[in-house]
């Protein structure tokens, strides 16, 4: 076994694992600096309104499903729909019975988020069916259905006094047409 015993090269070797480890240190230091610049742009930037208009599309899609007995047989709302749009004076009072007793039991009182007023409200909601969803975002509904504190409540509105659309669905009615339903919330105070 031979062993070198030349000592050539061991103080250039010792100073470039010095300067190599400063440069490590710093490149992560760096990397640190970045990220956590960039985490609380994020932070800043973080999307609002998701929750809500989520749980409208939730409410839109149990209504839709809600399972009800049509002629004998288990259906859903959207399966009546259907057979509504099939034979209207058929099924038109059904639909409708079931409908506003669907909305009328998705109502719920929460407290006014405007502060200071400190009262509760009611939220209702509104459900219209549509022949199509028109370019300009008008609504001319075939058939429409409101929970009971719609009645005399006011529709959430956006900055310009339209109402929102809380949620809107396309359901097929045929092999090439569909129905444009739409929710819209309202609220009334208590």
């Amino acid at each position: 076994m031979i062993i070198n015993k030349s000592r050539k090269g061991a103080i250039t070797s010792i100073l470039v694992d010095f300067w190599m480890y400063i440069v490590f240190v710093l490149v992560v230091i760096v990397f640190y600096l970045i990220f956590s610049a960039m985490s609380k742009d994020v932070a800043d930037k973080q999307i609002t309104g998701l929750e809500t208009k989520a749980k409208a599309y939730t409410n839109l899609l149990n209504y839709l499903k809600t399972p009800v007995i049509v002629d004998g047989k288990e259906t859903d709302i959207a399966g009546l729909i259907r057979l509504w749009h099939n034979e209207p004076d058929k099924y038109k009072t059904l639909l409708e019975k079931t409908s506003v007793d669907i909305l009328n039991s998705m109502e719920y009182d929460y407290d006014n988020p405007i502060k200071g007023t400190g009262n509760r409200l009611v939220r209702g909601f509104y459900i219209s069916i549509n022949s199509e969803k028109k370019e300009n975002g008008g609504l001319y509904p075939m058939l429409e259905f409101q929970s009971k504190c719609c009645e005399s409540g006011f529709t959430v509105r956006d900055e310009s006094g339209v109402g929102v659309i809380a949620a809107e669905q396309l359901v097929p009615v045929s092999e090439d047409k569909y129905l444009y339903v739409v929710m819209m919330e309202r609220a009334k105070a208590k």
